[in-house]
């Protein structure tokens, strides 16, 4: 999977919300229009806005 996910950053097919912030909000806009602000806060994957805060 670390392999392929190389592949996919060679070919500019790999986006990362934290290190573009555009992609960041148009995730959180869309993701508030479709009302699936839960499911996105529970999406540990996703994070957006820098390091993840403990005893949260």
């Amino acid at each position: 999977m670390a392999a392929d996910r190389g592949r996919r950053k060679e070919r500019g097919c790999f986006l990362d919300a934290k290190d573009d912030q555009d992609l960041a909000c148009a995730i959180i806009k869309a993701s508030i229009e479709l009302d699936g602000v839960e499911n996105l806060l529970k999406f540990d994957m996703l994070r957006i806005g820098g390091s993840r805060r403990s005893g949260v």
